[in-house]
């Protein structure tokens, strides 16, 4: 009885790491534009996000402006793992906070949000050119980066998420080490 309760630890042990991606496997927002903190200097009337699964079509967002009131988005459109928001005209300068929920492949209900600022210059007559106003930003300016996979690749070496990894394989390889040297090693006692 001892030996079926072993064999059944082993292949639960097995299949945790063949398919880890069922232990891990919580959509994260992975990247957006524009990104989060970032100060965009050019007229925008898309937000991309995009995660690292699949979204399900259940998911959605809403963009706020400063002062709490939702700001109108044209269409949203859910292509596999990125949700697109398009708007009728350019986003107006301000500071804005992006709240998402989804469904991701897992099934997980997840939400979360992230801000930016848009700061387009505004355009002048030609009296005021002589002197043109500075801009002294609050925060550092980021360029928006393209969200598109084929330009944006993203090199994921460093990230928490696969040294999180690396800690479950080793941990996994300790573990199956010590239970091999158990059950081989109460063999040869008996």
């Amino acid at each position: 009885m001892r030996r079926v309760y072993i064999m059944s630890f082993l292949s639960f042990l097995l299949l945790l790491i063949v398919f880890p991606q069922f232990t891990f496997a919580h959509t994260k927002l992975q990247n957006s534009s524009p990104e989060a903190n970032a100060t965009v200097l050019k007229e925008t009337k898309e937000i991309v996000m995009e995660f690292n699964t699949e979204v399900e079509p259940l998911s959605s967002f809403k963009m706020k402006m400063e002062d709490g009131n939702e700001l109108k988005i044209g269409t949203t459109e859910i292509v596999e793992n990125r949700i697109i928001g398009t708007f009728d005209e350019s986003i107006p300068n301000g500071v804005y906070t992006v709240e998402w929920k989804i469904v991701g492949r897992d099934g997980h209900p997840i939400q979360g949000d992230f801000n930016f600022t848009i700061a387009v210059p505004v355009e002048t007559s030609e009296s005021s050119q002589e002197q043109p106003p500075t801009l002294t930003p609050t925060e550092p300016i980021h360029s928006p980066q393209p969200v598109n996979a084929e330009e944006n690749e993203v090199d994921h070496s460093a990230t928490g998420q696969d040294r999180n990894q690396a800690g479950f394989w080793i941990v996994a390889g300790v573990v199956m080490v010590a239970l091999i040297f158990i059950i081989f090693g109460k063999r040869r006692k008996k």
